[in-house]
């Protein structure tokens, strides 16, 4: 079990924080839905950001522990977020608003897709230590 966690521990942690902000995320979006009749929609852009910013804290305190260059992380980490927001509003858009999904379902539904995508390339880019070597970039520029 030990060498398992050691292996996996960015990834373990990842989720483990990842569900902190995705707690965050659908209680803050069911308390805009379901006390304040906000549009579900806009519920998620709100929630989804308080979720990313959540993530952002936790990972670089607790799992990439990353401590240069934060502000330029948190934009690209809030850009990735932004995008898993687009992608949120998506798959809710079309299991609520097409499908006639429960909105809380769909929301549900929406966040393990998302969270995988942001982990992909948050671990890949925005939290890794190569994150500030120009060349690691050049390789995506020139392909």
């Amino acid at each position: 079990m030990k060498l398992l966690f050691s292996k996996y521990r960015s990834l373990i942690l990842y989720g483990i924080i990842g569900f902190s902000g995705a707690t965050l995320d659908f209680v803050v979006f069911a308390v805009l839905y379901n006390l304040f009749n906000l549009n579900p929609l806009i519920a998620t852009a709100v929630s989804t950001s308080l979720g990313v910013s959540n993530n952002f804290i936790l990972n670089i305190r607790f799992n990439f522990r990353v401590r240069n260059k934060l502000h330029h992380r948190y934009l690209l980490f809030y850009s990735v977020g932004i995008a898993g927001l687009g992608l949120s509003i998506l798959i809710i858009w079309l299991l609520h608003d097409i499908g006639g999904m429960n909105a809380n379902w769909a929301k549900l539904i929406s966040i393990p897709i998302v969270v995988l995508c942001q982990y992909l390339i948050n671990s890949r880019i925005t939290l890794s230590d190569d994150f500030t070597n120009k060349a690691y970039f050049r390789k995506f520029k020139n392909g």
